[in-house]
């Protein structure tokens, strides 16, 4: 959706700018703002997650000539980590278990946590970026473990698809 730019600010610092047009596109990444808010809220960003400096659009709604900008903490050289989560080491495989864990308990599920959405940042952690999908989601779930067989814990649906992507439930 929309193309990445890197951008510096007046101050100088480094951020990532998705702009976008037309309507549908403009709604996707309004929406990417609100969680991006939300988890803000929470003292989410940072760590994880990038932090979100702004949103900004132009035109209403429904105007199919405005734009949306998006601007975001510039993570690394935005290259996906690896092409595929079992090329990751365990140490890292449960430290997104334990980000999308806890993302889970503030009432969210990330429906797009795919390899081409982890990067690593200039001092090496993961970052889990594109929050687009992310939607609000409330469950039972507050006591996950890594390393527990998926079958006897994790009866949550989505979050079970989570696991599987990751390969957790095989360590």
């Amino acid at each position: 959706m929309g193309n990445v730019y890197r951008g510096l600010t007046n101050t100088g610092l480094e951020v990532a700018v998705k702009i976008v047009a037309g309507r549908v596109d403009r709604g996707a990444l309004r929406h990417e703002w609100e969680i991006y808010a939300a988890l803000m809220g929470f003292g989410a960003t940072g760590e994880t997650i990038p932090v979100c400096y702004g949103f900004a659009e132009s035109g209403g709604p429904e105007d199919e000539s405005g734009f949306s900008v998006l601007v975001l903490e510039c993570i690394g050289d935005g290259k996906p980590a690896v092409n595929d989560f079992c090329q990751l080491p365990p140490q890292d495989r449960e430290y997104l278990f334990h980000a999308m864990r806890d993302l889970h308990s503030l009432g969210f599920i990330n429906r797009d946590l795919t390899s081409r959405n982890v990067v690593r940042d200039k001092c090496g952690r993961l970052r889990i970026i594109d929050l687009e999908h992310v939607k609000h989601h409330k469950c039972h779930l507050d006591d996950l473990r890594f390393g527990q067989r998926r079958e006897s814990v994790l009866n949550c649906e989505d979050f079970n698809c989570t696991v599987v992507r990751l390969g957790v439930d095989d360590l």
